[in-house]
């Protein structure tokens, strides 16, 4: 599972632009919880995550 904020980080995006990106796409996205900053994240897959770093990265 990889979370929007890492994985805008690695395309090289803004949060809110990776949310765009994935929402174009059709990919489910699944939220969770993470104890270390009480926030609920959301995250996709490894393998959609690898198609938008290979797809979008610039």
């Amino acid at each position: 599972m990889k979370a929007f904020k890492d994985l805008a980080k690695e395309v090289g995006v803004t949060r809110p632009s990776i949310g765009r990106i994935i929402k174009r796409e059709g990919i489910n996205v699944t939220e969770k919880y993470d104890p270390k900053t009480r926030k609920r994240i959301k995250c996709i897959s490894d393998e959609d995550a690898a198609m938008i770093i290979s797809k979008y990265k610039g």
